[in-house]
């Protein structure tokens, strides 16, 4: 069974592939012409970067790597530090 993120890459990669076309289609519809379809592919590009990184911030902000000293503490640094 392949792991849990790779699901959601999958899913991801395939969400998008069905979601351009649609969005396309929606504004060639809408009567907006042809070239209207480039702007609507740029909004859209625009609000993946957007996701993107508010996402990243959000997984620095949470990540931490738990550690336990020779004396049986643990302390907690951010994941950078371990690298």
């Amino acid at each position: 069974m392949p792991p849990p993120s790779a699901e959601r890459t999958t899913a991801a990669f395939n969400l998008g592939n069905t979601g351009g076309p649609w969005l396309g289609g929606t504004v060639i519809d809408a009567g907006l012409g042809y070239a209207s379809t480039a702007w609507a592919g740029a909004a859209m590009t625009a609000l993946g970067l957007a996701t993107a990184a508010v996402a990243l911030r959000l997984h620095k902000s949470t990540s931490r790597v738990v550690t336990s000293s020779a004396a049986g503490h643990r302390t907690e640094q951010p994941a950078e530090a371990s690298c």
